[in-house]
């Protein structure tokens, strides 16, 4: 049972040391895509964007399109801004996890459920906001990335394995009572004292 539970602790560990890194890479992606779009913004201007001109930036970018561009950038900046706090949510999720010892809480249980919601709603709100953003700066383009479909299934898989995980908490709960009831249970009944002895001589004198 402690063998299995150490071994689960491990998985989850590495499971946080993954889930770190795609945080930080994330941010790193938002910081670069809104500092493409400081840069993109400050040539608009009228300004020059590390020594380029507006012809060479273009060709450089493969595209004339000014909204597009924009609108590709902004779009791509609300994904990253969702991606990152998702993967933010899943850090805090593993770190009480391993503070708690044992995913099988109900406290662990229902965060994992809430992240399995954000998961969902998350990637959704980026995507309604990217495809209004290019509607309007670049009607009859499509958004770009895969929708919501690779969230929609990883929230429909957290929402499942917190079902499992609040379950085995019950389960545990219930191993935890038992065993304090048996712990405290009687051993068994006092035992009755012996009757007293007379010691008074039946052929006494009067």
């Amino acid at each position: 049972m402690i063998e299995t539970r150490e071994k689960v602790q491990k998985i989850f560990r590495v499971f946080r040391i993954l889930t770190k890194l795609g945080m930080i890479m994330t941010f790193v992606w938002a910081g670069i895509t809104l500092l493409g779009l400081l840069f993109f913004l400050v040539w608009c201007a009228g300004g020059r964007v590390m020594g380029l001109n507006g012809e060479t930036l273009m060709t450089f970018m493969k595209t004339g399109a000014v909204n597009e561009v924009i609108g590709t950038l902004l779009a791509d900046l609300f994904w990253a801004l969702s991606d990152g706090f998702l993967l933010t949510m899943a850090c805090r999720y593993f770190a009480l996890e391993e503070a708690e010892g044992t995913p099988f809480t109900a406290g662990g249980a229902r965060r994992l459920r809430n992240l399995g919601i954000y998961a969902i709603v998350l990637p959704l709100a980026a995507v309604i906001i990217g495809a209004v953003i290019m509607a309007i700066a670049a009607p009859g383009k499509d958004l770009p990335g895969d929708g919501n479909l690779p969230g929609l299934i990883t929230g429909i898989l957290l929402i499942t394995a917190s079902v499992i995980f609040r379950y085995g908490a019950e389960l545990e709960a219930k191993t935890a009572a038992c065993a304090a009831s048996v712990s405290t249970a009687p051993t068994g009944e006092e035992p009755v004292s012996a009757a007293p002895v007379n010691t008074v001589s039946d052929n006494s004198t009067e």
